[in-house]
């Protein structure tokens, strides 16, 4: 269970991130990436179907820094230092319904991601399918007794 005194390195009031926009600052996000054994993966799109919406922005962090790759500003399609990364078995890729996430990233990156940990698939395992909620606004609160602050549930747009 998650102990409130343990200091956690990322910040929500004071995130650590790099806005990624071009191909050098990339090949540098990436060979830091590469070190990580872990790392949070998430998209954004235009909506859900990723054979017609377009994806926005791909956010790959660690437990300090988030990098978001902007694919408004740069092509992100075939870039192979990421699809590299996004391929390696060795790091593990911690989504939330990956399936979505894997769909854009597969279609409009060009990488079958490798090595995903599904935050939600895991949780509909663990409760046997039961129906309950599993936003990750839920699974925070109930997992771990972390309460995402109201700001990031509306940025996240997370149902609570």
């Amino acid at each position: 269970c998650y102990n409130p005194s343990m200091d956690l390195k990322f910040s929500f009031t004071d995130p650590k991130y790099e806005h990624i926009t071009n191909t050098d600052q990339l090949v540098k996000a990436v060979e830091i990436l590469e070190k990580q054994q872990m790392l949070g993966v998430d998209i954004e799109g235009t909506g859900l179907d990723p054979y017609t919406d377009k994806l926005l922005l791909l956010q790959i962090g660690t437990d300090e820094v988030s990098y978001i790759f902007d694919a408004q500003v740069m092509t992100l399609l075939g870039v192979e230092p990421l699809i590299k990364l996004l391929e390696n078995p060795k790091i593990i890729k911690i989504m939330h319904n990956g399936k979505f996430d894997y769909g854009f990233i597969k279609l409009q990156i060009g990488a079958k991601v490798n090595n995903i940990f599904d935050t939600m698939l895991a949780e509909g395992v663990l409760t046997a399918g039961l129906k309950r909620p599993q936003s990750l606004a839920n699974l925070s609160e109930n997992k771990i007794s972390f309460l995402l602050p109201s700001v990031m549930i509306h940025i996240l747009n997370i149902s609570l």
